[in-house]
């Protein structure tokens, strides 16, 4: 028995490669990687200053503090967690940390990577794991990555164009894995697009200059042709009196939604998103 998670169609190649596999002596048991209950959001940055860019976030967590939704940042660098970090803890001033009191335990968002002192790592995630974590939000590289099973995570956000479409779907995966709302967000700029480590596959998704589904691209580049065909006979909503619209589109990423008549009255943009209350599917 051979067994991997998310796979492109490449690795699974290799898989049949290298275990010298053959179609016919072989059967493939398949778990689709769609996750439908998050919405996908890619966007380019507009300028360098993350205080501007990330001024929805920073608003959020000044307002709603200890009710924050629960978020991840993952940034390409470690040099790229600390500015934000850094950024983030100097605008929201005494508002980072619970009730305004500055103890280090009392703070909002923390960051995560390769060179973080491993009891601030091991204190870290068993904080965050909880389901009344006051940390809120974690600014990390993909040292925040295997094994990790949050299952409450509201948000994940990419700051830069991630590397690939593989890192990408299962960084995004971490998201919304109890089954609540949840969204996948993408802050890109052109020099991460550009990088000699960035995958051509996800910077032809991110650039998307055939204003085609995200979620479409991700799923084939996944080997999902069954849910990719079914998301292509989705119906479009040709105008609903609903307070806000539910439609498949409306659901699925920042393209299909400009498709929708209704999308004015649609909840999924970050800053919607972030309006509304935290709960999960238990607590429906």
């Amino acid at each position: 028995m051979a067994l991997t998670a998310t796979s492109t169609k490449e690795v699974k190649a290799d898989i049949f490669k290298y275990l010298q596999l053959s179609d016919e002596c072989t059967d493939i048991v398949f778990k689709s990687p769609d996750r439908a209950n998050i919405y996908i959001q890619f966007y380019k940055r507009v300028t360098s200053d993350y205080d501007e860019s990330l001024k929805w976030l920073i608003d959020h967590l000044r307002l709603r503090g200890i009710a924050s939704k629960k978020i991840i940042v993952y940034c390409r660098s470690i040099d790229r967690v600390s500015e934000i970090f850094c950024t983030l803890k100097d605008c929201l001033g005494v508002k980072a940390y619970i009730d305004g009191i500055k103890y280090p335990n009392n703070i909002l968002i923390e960051m995560f990577h390769k060179s973080t002192h491993q009891d601030s790592k091991d204190r870290i995630l068993k904080e965050f794991k909880l389901k009344e974590s006051r940390i809120r939000c974690v600014i990390a590289t993909v040292a925040l990555g295997m094994g990790l099973d949050i299952r409450d995570v509201d948000l994940v956000v990419h700051i830069g164009c991630p590397k690939s479409v593989l890192s990408y779907w299962q960084e995004a995966g971490r998201c919304a894995r109890d089954g609540r709302q949840g969204l996948s967000l993408i802050i890109y700029d052109m020099f991460t697009v550009s990088l000699k480590n960035t995958a051509k596959d996800i910077a032809k998704v991110v650039q998307n200059k055939d204003n085609t589904c995200i979620r479409t691209q991700v799923l084939s580049l996944l080997s999902d042709q069954k849910t990719v065909a079914s998301l292509s006979e989705s119906d479009i909503c040709s105008g609903c009196d609903l307070e806000h619209c539910d439609c498949s589109s409306c659901r699925c990423c920042s393209v299909c939604i400009e498709k929708c008549p209704c999308q004015k009255r649609c909840l999924f943009n970050v800053q919607t998103f972030l309006k509304q209350e935290r709960h999960c599917e238990d607590d429906k």
